[in-house]
């Protein structure tokens, strides 16, 4: 007798949430925290070697323990799974950035510092970590490496069975289980644009022969222009984001969007690369919002 399915059984797939933690190669340390500890060591053994004559072994050595203990702490301990030296040099960075930046690729024009005085710090020029989008549609980020986008489709788990639910959580979880470098997944949700739809029914409606159906298509535009002034109607876009480090392994990130592609096909989703023209597009619009213009209800 086959054994039965429960439809009320979804198989659960655990996946750590330290996936991308460094190897530990001694004493439980990794090989950035053992080269800065490493290296403190070192610099605090030259420095007694220096003035062991002037300075009190004793003070001297309290001293040592004292720097090492907080360099300890600072290389070991994270917060939300970012160690807290690069916190604290993304702090550094974040004091010494200009909190006003505007994006002028002409350059910033001459205005007399009387202006900022009165309305407030001087603005400078925003440098974007986009150095360059190839043919290819593939973000050239500089020392940061190479990035490329894809467009991928959604799913309603809320109208599907518990066994269903099941097959695509476990396709999803299959894609998750093979990832091999940095992934991250952005959704945006915006009013939807419907003067697309509405300007092809009235222009379709215009030459249409019978009263009846213009009478109609026009109620209908006018039902479109309630939606999108409601605000209810909304667009939900999800983006593949695929990054390595090295430039060299460019090539690898369109494969990496195919293997997505391949193995979220058994969830229902599909991840296509965007275009250069349209990675230039999103670029655009993040750094520029435009609010989508509400359809007309003009016949």
């Amino acid at each position: 007798m086959a054994d039965s399915i429960d439809d009320d059984a979804i198989p659960i797939v655990r996946i750590p949430a330290d996936v991308d933690q460094p190897d530990k190669i001694v004493a439980g340390l990794t090989a950035r925290q053992a080269a800065v500890l490493g290296t403190v060591t070192m610099v605090l053994w030259l420095g007694y070697q220096a003035c062991q004559s002037t300075v009190p072994p004793t003070v001297y050595l309290a001293f040592a323990v004292l720097l090492l203990l907080a360099t300890a702490v600072v290389v070991t301990m994270s917060h939300d799974g970012v160690p807290l030296d690069r916190l604290l040099a993304t702090w550094l960075r974040f004091t010494k950035t200009p909190k006003r930046q505007v994006l002028a690729p002409e350059g910033l024009p001459q205005v007399p510092a009387t202006f900022f005085r009165e309305r407030g710090p001087r603005a400078s020029e925003y440098q974007s970590p986009v150095q360059e989008v190839t043919e290819a549609g593939v973000l050239d980020l500089g020392p940061d490496g190479v990035t490329a986008l894809a467009e991928c489709t959604t799913v309603n788990l809320a109208l599907m069975s518990q066994r269903e639910q099941g097959v695509i959580l476990a396709g999803f979880a299959r894609w998750l289980n093979s990832l091999t470098g940095s992934v991250a997944i952005t959704v945006r949700t915006r009013p939807a644009d419907l003067s697309a739809f509405s300007d092809s029914i009235r222009e379709q409606a215009a030459n249409h022969p019978h009263e009846s159906v213009r009478a109609a298509a026009r109620e209908h535009v006018v039902f479109l222009a309630d939606l999108a002034t409601d605000g209810q109607l909304l667009n939900r876009e999800v983006t593949l984001v695929v990054h390595e480090r090295s430039k060299n392994a460019a090539s690898r990130l369109h494969r990496r969007i195919e293997d997505a592609d391949a193995l979220l096909g058994s969830a229902g989703v599909s991840a296509t690369p965007l275009s250069e023209s349209a990675t230039l597009a999103l670029l655009a619009e993040a750094f520029n919002p435009v609010a989508p213009a509400p359809a007309s209800s003009e016949a």
